[in-house]
């Protein structure tokens, strides 16, 4: 069987979220299951040493304006958050709660277009809580894994796992030890799935 591609994401991310709404065609088109991880990008930027890209400056604009190209494109509605960026944390990590890989990815999409498309603030957990109880997933047991010491320091591990392993940015996707990092790299990720590589230097 072949083995599975991880896609690296944080719901601070507006690449992330396209690239969440991508997962199931990526798993038609290459017949492998797809593990949406969530990663911390913030701990992730301060590891490399990089400032978050909207805090660049004349960068911010331009990101926003390119998201809006792209859901266009996708035929998916923008809002956008309140505040960006945000505090993604209560998301991550009840997404990183959530071991079916499937009821993980439904999650992480929902709780990505909850802040993308429809303009909530996923730093309230009540927020988050409300779209973990739309995908079925009980509020008592929602809240607990949220305020879990030991989630909390899984998402940390997975986080410095993934910058161990090479990642810098999100959406990144894993396919036998290559990196393919962002949503433009997905026809690269389809072809290496494929068996095929870069054009000889």
């Amino acid at each position: 069987m072949a083995t599975p591609i991880t896609l690296y994401f944080d719901l601070v991310s507006p690449y992330a979220w396209l690239a969440l709404h991508a997962v199931d065609a990526i798993q038609q088109a290459t017949g492998r299951a797809v593990i949406v991880t969530p990663v911390a990008f913030g701990a992730i930027l301060k590891r490399h040493g990089q400032p978050a890209p909207v805090e660049v400056p004349g960068k911010r604009a331009q990101i926003f304006d390119d998201i809006r190209w792209r859901a266009a494109e996708r035929g998916l509605p923008f809002t956008g958050p309140p505040a960006h960026p945000f505090n993604p944390l209560h998301g991550l990590r009840l997404c990183l709660a959530v071991t079916d890989p499937a009821r993980r990815a439904v999650l992480a999409r929902h709780l990505a277009d909850a802040a993308w498309s429809q303009g909530r603030d996923l730093q309230q957990a009540q927020v988050v809580l409300d779209v973990a109880g739309a995908c079925g997933l009980p509020e008592t047991w929602a809240r607990a894994q949220i305020a879990d010491p030991g989630i909390k320091q899984a998402l940390i591990d997975t986080t410095d796992r993934a910058a161990d392993g090479g990642v810098f940015g999100v959406p990144t996707f894993a396919l036998d030890g290559r990196l393919f990092w962002g949503n433009d790299r997905i026809p690269h990720l389809l072809a290496a799935a494929r068996g095929e590589g870069p054009p000889a230097a």
